[in-house]
């Protein structure tokens, strides 16, 4: 038991930490991560409750072991109705991710060099080799392109009109290549050969797909916890009526 606790603390460290920058492109993500502070809380919990088990079998105690059974009890109808939520929330967080990363390519980058959704966004784009939302096209209507932004005047008008905008360098499938500053450059006679050197993929369904490749190794860790987790329940309960059929025959 303490090692299936300190296996799923493991675990949810290693989401943590693999996940965090790319979740915080996504700023109503707090489920998601409070998913991940509770799988903490929970391994943390497991292994003192394992400590407590092993206690209760070496000094032979009904009541430590009855403890350990009701706590161990107690962690296994939380994990399961943590998991019945997340499945029947999967939606919810799918669209939480599109419209966040919508507003974060429209809204927010700017392309300044100090700001951090810029910084964030060009992380995105470069880690996970992919451009806008939903695809390149969704740089035409931002205010890295002058959307909304009056100080550019009438210039941004008449080139988003024209179909003519500008994508950031995180863009490029080699930045640091000289096709890189005019394919980033879309207009109506660019459109086709910028394809070869910009990211063609939206970030969205690569930051979903990103997530969701964490499934595997979460489900397995879970399943074999909860596997476990019953074993330690029966042989508690085992461990503890033979205690007390032998003190009765003691008495």
């Amino acid at each position: 038991m303490i090692l299936a606790g300190l296996a799923l603390l493991i675990m949810s460290l290693w989401l943590y930490f693999d996940t965090q920058e790319y979740v915080q492109a996504v700023r109503d993500m707090d489920q998601y991560m409070k998913g991940i502070y509770i799988f903490m809380v929970v391994g943390s919990i497991m292994v003192v409750v394992g400590f407590l088990g092993c206690c209760g079998a070496l000094r032979e105690s009904q009541f430590l072991l009855t403890a350990f059974f009701i706590l161990l009890l107690v962690i296994f109808v939380a994990q399961v109705t943590g998991a019945v939520y997340a499945y029947y929330n999967g939606e919810e967080l799918d669209k939480v991710i599109r419209g966040s990363m919508n507003n974060l390519v429209v809204k927010e980058y700017t392309g300044k060099d100090d700001d951090v959704r810029t910084k964030l966004m060009d992380t995105l784009q470069s880690d996970l080799h992919c451009c806008g939302a939903r695809s390149p096209q969704d740089w035409s209507g931002s205010i890295f392109n002058g959307k909304d932004r009056p100080e550019l005047g009438a210039i941004s008008g008449t080139l988003g009109a024209l179909g003519i905008y500008n994508v950031p360098r995180s863009c490029c499938r080699d930045s640091s290549s000289l096709d890189c500053e005019s394919a980033r450059k879309f207009g109506p006679q660019t459109l086709v050969q910028s394809q070869d050197a910009i990211y063609q993929d939206g970030c969205t369904q690569r930051l979903i797909e990103f997530l969701l490749g964490h499934m595997p190794v979460t489900l397995g860790v879970g399943i074999t916890v909860l596997v476990i987790e019953i074993l330690g329940m029966i042989f508690s309960m085992i461990l503890c009526c033979a205690i007390r059929k032998i003190d009765d025959f003691k008495a």
